[in-house]
């Protein structure tokens, strides 16, 4: 189940037992609905319910389908009996969350195709076309520039080492996504993430928007706050935000309001988020104030990748266009050498 069908699923729920249908009522119609190994998973739920487990219970047998995020709020909903609201938050937390990821996809997906063409477009180029060139300039008695004469030698390390030139870049490629998923390695990856211009901008503000839904989805579940904390830095993707909200909730334990635990952080909390908190505190309007930064910083975040994409174009476009400017000079230039030479 992706975020979109699990926010359907939640939303389901939520309105069947509203309508005053029993849970194991409300399971088995969404049961039937299902297909595949998703169908199995639900039976399995439907039966534990039925042995009368809780639902939240039932739902942590599938810790890679219902993170501890969900099962939490559900346990919260079934404790407090305000299960459909909390159904209902859930589903709008992942809806949220769907619809973030799908802009910053969108406004990658230009820069990302563009990459992707060029570089089939060199390959095709260094393993079909320079090889059929390069041999024609080999012959010529002229004083080849220093293009050619790089174009040359660069065909030929491709026709003698073309399958382990391109064997090691896969290679590259492989160890890259292995490495980047090693959790050892996540503390780099996500150093570079928070520091690099406009990239830092849309992985800061998109870990202050999950931050701040989040945890204003579990306070508003009626968890208390620390328990709250705990489950949104379990939740938190950056290894930087996650320490950082584990301090927080040390903070708080000693008798600290939120707003000057976050206060302690301030690389990673801006000063407009805590002063937000620190309004909510005061007024008991505390999730409110959440997701009202919630809705900021998701919108900072599209436009933010909106920015990245304008400012990778014409990046792109000026380093394709030197790449094909030079190879048409490296290619023209001895030909209009040895014209030269003709009319001379």
């Amino acid at each position: 189940m992706n975020l979109k069908d699990k926010a359907i699923f939640f939303r389901n729920l939520a309105i069947m037992l509203k309508s005053g249908l029993t849970i194991t009522e409300a399971l088995d119609i969404l049961t039937d609905e299902a297909s595949g190994r998703l169908k199995k998973t639900l039976n399995t739920i439907l039966a534990s319910v039925a042995s009368g487990n809780s639902l939240a219970s039932s739902y942590e047998r599938f810790p890679r389908l219902f993170s501890p995020f969900l099962t939490n709020v559900v346990r919260a909903g079934e404790s407090s009996g305000n299960l459909e609201n909390n159904l209902e938050n859930i589903a709008e937390r992942l809806t949220r969350e769907q619809e973030l990821s799908a802009k910053i996809r969108g406004a990658m997906l230009y820069p990302v195709i563009v990459l992707t063409l060029s570089f089939v477009l060199g390959l095709g180029l260094a393993f079909f076309i320079l090889p059929k060139i390069t041999p024609i300039f080999k012959g010529l008695k002229v004083d080849l520039p220093a293009s050619t004469r790089f174009l040359i030698w660069f065909s030929g390390i491709v026709e003698k080492h073309g399958f382990v030139l391109l064997a090691a870049m896969a290679a590259v490629i492989v160890f890259s996504v292995w490495l980047c998923s090693r959790k050892f390695f996540k503390p780099i990856l996500h150093f570079f993430f928070l520091h690099i211009p406009v990239v830092d901008r849309i992985s800061r503000h998109k870990n202050m928007s999950q931050f701040s839904h989040t945890l204003g989805t579990l306070l508003k579940s009626g968890l208390p706050v620390t328990e709250a904390l705990a489950i949104t830095g379990d939740t938190m993707e950056n290894y930087y935000y996650k320490k950082s909200v584990a301090g927080i909730r040390r903070e708080i334990s000693r008798g600290t309001s939120i707003s000057e635990s976050l206060a302690k952080f301030p690389e990673y909390y801006p000063k407009m988020a805590i002063s937000m908190i620190r309004v909510g505190e005061k007024s008991g309007r505390l999730e409110d104030e959440l997701f009202n930064l919630a809705k900021i910083y998701g919108e900072e975040v599209e436009n933010a990748g909106k920015n990245l994409a304008n400012a990778v174009e014409p990046v792109l476009l000026i380093i394709i266009g030197a790449v094909v400017g030079g190879l048409a000079l490296s290619i023209i230039t001895p030909i209009y050498k040895i014209t030269g030479n003709v009319y001379r």
